[in-house]
């Protein structure tokens, strides 16, 4: 099972060495090529989100934002936080805005998301059961960028074949109110779910979280948000992190070697 991360902190984890070989994914004409440790799978990611209490729809057998769920609502306890967005550049330089997104060329796809059923119950508490994430690839440029009035085109951002589909295990929002701030979580991938060639290279290791992702956002007077962007990238296997930490006990243990 593959996880989504999402995480704000001193410590990046996307500043790790890999040991994990992932994939090329080549498929709906986007390519994403992370064939060697040292060249992880990291993406910059633009969206706009909103809390609301409408409710989601379902498409091929996965939830989706509809005209009801499209509607904003007062950020507030019981009400759930919704977004669409778009993947706007690759590690290796390919920009969305500059037409060199595409293996295909200039305006030939796009690559979107939705998400939803993130239900604020407690200060920084989240009933995730019934969250979800999809991404979708699309041949189309007609959602374009995530702007202030990108949730009226829930549509558009739905509207292409799905890549995969992602539910939330962790959401850590790290403010003292639910209008802004910066977010961390954990996602895991439905497997069976979407493009298997997607699903298949995204799978760097079961049991184990496999993209970092972190991100900000500011919901405005209007209940949408004004900004938001995030950037995900593959995280270490678990080995990775214990060499790691072994590495931070270490450096600790020799500072207090030159105290001493």
């Amino acid at each position: 099972m593959k996880k989504f991360v999402k995480a704000v902190g001193a410590l990046s984890l996307a500043a790790l060495s890999f040991s994990a070989v992932s994939s090329t994914i080549d498929a709906g004409g986007i390519t994403w090529d992370a064939s060697t440790p040292a060249n992880p799978y990291i993406a910059d990611v633009s969206f706009q989100q909103w809390f609301t209490n409408g409710t989601y729809g379902t498409a091929g057998g996965v939830s989706t934002i509809t005209a009801d769920s499209a509607a904003s609502t007062a950020p507030a306890f019981g009400a759930s936080l919704s977004g669409v967005g778009r993947f706007s550049q690759f590690n290796d330089g390919r920009d969305q805005l500059f037409g060199t997104f595409c293996s295909n060329g200039f305006g030939t796809c796009e690559l979107t998301f939705a998400f939803g059923g993130l239900v604020a119950v407690g200060q920084n508490q989240w009933d995730l059961s019934n969250s979800w994430l999809n991404v979708y690839v699309d041949d189309s440029l007609d959602f374009g960028p995530a702007n202030s009035t990108a949730y009226q085109r829930y549509n558009q951002a739905q509207n292409g074949d799905l890549w995969a589909s992602f539910t939330f295990d962790t959401f850590d929002l790290d403010s003292d109110n639910l209008n802004a701030g910066f977010v961390d979580s954990y996602l895991s991938i439905v497997e069976g779910v979407g493009n298997p060639d997607v699903v298949e290279a995204l799978n760097f290791h079961d049991g184990w979280y496999d993209i970092f992702y972190t991100a900000s956002s500011q919901i405005g007077s209007s209940g949408y948000s004004i900004s938001s962007n995030g950037q995900v990238s593959q995280v270490p296997e678990p080995t990775t992190l214990a060499v790691f930490a072994l590495g931070l006990i270490g450096l600790g243990a020799a500072a207090r070697r030159r105290r001493a």
